[in-house]
């Protein structure tokens, strides 16, 4: 029992919530990049890969490049997902 509580401790349960109310769970390692987890968001949402979506988590956004360990994310984290703003 104690191997399995080790091994949960090196992921990350994250939700994202989008603009139209909709939540999508994630599970993923510490160490694994975000951006295969937005890559995977867009493919379930079928919103284009050229869309230019920001990730913000604890109103710090996120880069492909990060990871949950790079961030502090902690467990059941809540991210949320806008696009962007266009005219002034």
């Amino acid at each position: 029992m104690k191997e399995s509580s080790e091994k949960e401790k090196n992921y990350v349960h994250m939700k994202i919530h989008d603009q139209a109310g909709g939540i999508w769970t994630f599970k993923l390692k510490n160490t694994t990049k975000l951006g295969k987890v937005f890559a995977d968001y867009l493919k379930r949402t079928g919103v284009s890969p050229t869309s230019k979506l920001r990730f913000i988590y604890e109103g710090r956004t996120l880069s492909a490049e990060d990871t949950p360990e790079s961030v502090s994310m902690s467990d059941k984290a809540e991210v949320e997902v806008f696009s962007p703003q266009t005219g002034g």
